[in-house]
């Protein structure tokens, strides 16, 4: 049995979460070695919103503890990010044999592209630029997009392995994302 299935929504969330819990960050991350595998769910966030409690049915037994990342933006759910992980946990809950304690949801509010600025300085090592960093902008996607176009390189799952294989510790420590130090104290909890 392995540790850890995480359902993630695309394919950059599934690249950042295969460095991250990689065994070269699992310092980093304050973990001990983890047996995980990252599935993408085929239709990105809205699937991963209706369809988590099948996929965690499905998939119970090969796992001791299941995550489910999202992204807020483009999940189709009107009230707020909190609800939306309620709503996920307590449906997979309700219809799965998982239990409370072995499966949480974060949604990532707005999307994954915040978690690359909180290694900002590193977006511009990665392009080969230099990347203004005034905080976290407004519309992270957006902004990311303009400093990719600039640099002349196309978004990709590559790009985002890359910037996350730059994170510290030091980065994960002082990261002020809700959704990211979720994710993270929620690993802590399970595999300190």
């Amino acid at each position: 049995m392995k540790d850890l299935l995480v359902l993630v929504a695309d394919e950059d969330m599934r690249a950042v979460m295969e460095v991250l819990l990689g065994k070269k960050y699992q310092y980093q991350l304050g973990i001990r070695e983890v047996d995980f595998e990252v599935l993408k769910h085929p239709n990105r966030d809205p699937g991963v919103r209706t369809e988590s409690p099948e996929v965690f049915r499905i998939r119970y037994g090969e796992f001791r503890k299941g995550l489910v990342l999202l992204d807020y933006e483009g999940s189709g759910f009107e009230g707020s990010h909190r609800e939306l992980e309620r709503e996920i946990k307590d449906s997979i809950v309700r219809n799965t044999p998982w239990s409370e304690q072995d499966v949480e949801v974060v949604v990532i509010n707005p999307e994954l592209e915040i978690w690359i600025w909180g290694v900002a300085d590193k977006i511009g090592e990665v392009l080969n630029v230099k990347v203004p960093v005034s905080g976290k902008p407004d519309n992270p996607k957006g902004e990311l997009e303009r400093i990719l176009r600039w640099a002349g390189r196309p978004p990709s799952s590559a790009l985002f392995r890359e910037i996350a294989g730059k994170v510290s510790r030091k980065h994960i420590e002082g990261c002020r994302d809700e959704s990211f130090n979720r994710m993270v104290d929620t690993l802590r909890k399970w595999f300190s």
